[in-house]
């Protein structure tokens, strides 16, 4: 069972892996389901294998919980976010402020050694993971081109790219992210944009920090527009040249409407599918960008990338830092970007660029690279769950959360609802009894 949690990222990575496994098993049956909304589905189901997103919450790791006792299958933690930074505060928000037992998570997918190392520690330093082993290094699914090209074939926007793109000499693809221009300060607190404990109260954050991130949200608007400037100014004066504007998962149905007047102009296709950024990447001369994880795919694909950078600091936090790329612009500086692009761009060789590469994404100029292969490999042999242990609070606080009654109400509701089938009603009764019989045996170890 997978369970992804924004289906406009990570759906299409499933897919992919899906695939993949059933290369290796074709007899597999694989369902994949919204996290939050496909709970029962799950049980009903009782698969061997959940994939999940990582538990870095209590939701998550609540649910998983029931879940794994319901039907005691390998629960396989995949994380889906691109270029990570590991610094401490980001291992922190990667890893979560929540709680749950050691064996709730059997086997934690990583892109990068770095990830591994800096987020390993702290899972075992959280009493998340049992062994380090478990946690494997496979590569990110999205820098493997002809996998993504066998899926993308079949989507109708495939097409329609390809066309745009083959009706003009250059083609510049720029890709977007400014989803925290939007935000309240409560939504920034809950990410840890503070630093402290995201389930602290609001009101402990002081004056000074709720003045810097009110800042720091003016100044994301602004960037917002002035990227936006940026590229209408470049088809403005530059009509022969295609420039592909391709929005962030996240900004698609909800902030969209901001990039709307993009489309008033013939030489700018606005893309608000989630098509992946390597489809586009081999076929344009040049990526311009905020500080995107997507100048790494551009690296890999050999197309020079422009960075557009601010560089404040707020809480002392950079504010689109300057990332390795073959050329840096300030956001402000319009007139340097123009002459570049006027002189064309060239891609060079960026070797602390592939050291982040390799660090972050298992990427070598010289290896093949096979992180899909890794992914189904680890997925279709992980056969054995780890055990909770009776009497573990974690697992009890589980059971006992919101989130551990919601599933209960949810097998009661469903067996008067299917009292007249013996097969429902008898899949339900042996998941409530796996519930009572972990509570009742840990009551008996506490006595």
């Amino acid at each position: 069972m997978f369970l992804y949690h924004i289906k406009a990222r990570e759906y299409e990575i499933l897919n992919i892996i899906e695939k993949q496994i059933k290369e290796y098993d074709n007899n597999v049956e694989i369902k994949k389901g919204a996290i939050y909304a496909s709970i029962f589905d799950t049980i009903q189901f009782m698969p061997d294998i959940i994939v999940s997103i990582p538990p870095r919450d209590y939701y998550g790791s609540n649910y998983l919980t029931l879940l794994k006792i319901i039907t005691g299958a390998v629960i396989i933690s995949m994380t889906t976010e691109g270029n990570v930074d590991n610094t401490p505060e980001m291992v922190r928000d990667m890893i979560g402020y929540n709680t749950y037992a050691r064996e709730l998570v059997d086997y934690y997918i990583m892109w990068g050694p770095e990830a591994r190392n800096a987020q390993g520690k702290v899972l075992l330093n959280d009493n998340k993971l049992t062994n380090i082993k478990r946690v494997k290094v496979t590569g990110y699914v999205f820098y493997e081109l002809d996998k993504l090209e066998e899926i993308y074939k079949k989507n109708i926007m495939y097409k329609s790219i390809n066309e745009f793109i083959g009706s003009r000499e250059k083609n510049i693809l720029v890709v977007t992210g400014f989803t925290l221009a939007d935000l309240s300060i409560r939504q920034l607190h809950m990410m840890g944009f503070f630093g402290h404990d995201a389930t602290a109260p609001l009101n402990e954050i002081s004056d000074y920090e709720i003045s810097q991130a009110e800042q720091f949200i003016m100044a994301e608007k602004e960037y917002r527009e002035k990227y936006i400037d940026i590229i209408i100014s470049l088809a403005q004066e530059n009509p022969n040249t295609g420039i592909i504007v391709k929005l962030h998962p996240s900004e698609i149905n909800a902030k969209e409407k901001y990039y709307n007047s993009l489309m008033e102009y013939p030489n700018i296709l606005l893309i608000k599918d989630a098509v992946p950024v390597g489809i586009m990447l081999k076929s344009v001369d040049c990526l311009i960008h905020y500080g995107s994880t997507c100048n790494m795919e551009a690296y890999i694909y050999k197309v020079p990338s422009i960075q557009l950078y601010d560089g404040r600091n707020f809480l002392k936090s950079s504010f689109h830092p300057k990332s390795d790329s073959t050329y840096l612009v300030h956001i402000d500086d319009r007139h340097t970007l123009i002459d570049i692009m006027n002189e064309g761009t060239a891609y060079r060789s960026l070797k602390s660029l592939e050291q982040t590469l390799y660090n972050r994404f298992n990427w070598k100029s010289d290896k093949e690279y096979r992180p899909v292969e890794k992914i189904a490999y680890y997925i279709s042999n992980a056969k054995k769950a780890q055990r909770l242990r009776y009497g573990d609070k974690e697992v009890i606080n589980a059971i006992k959360s919101p989130q551990g009654r919601q599933v209960i109400n949810m097998i009661l509701n469903d067996l008067i609802e299917n009292i007249d089938s013996f097969s429902k009603t008898y899949s339900n009764i042996c998941a409530l009894i796996k519930i009572y019989i972990y509570v009742l045996f840990s009551k008996l170890i506490q006595v």
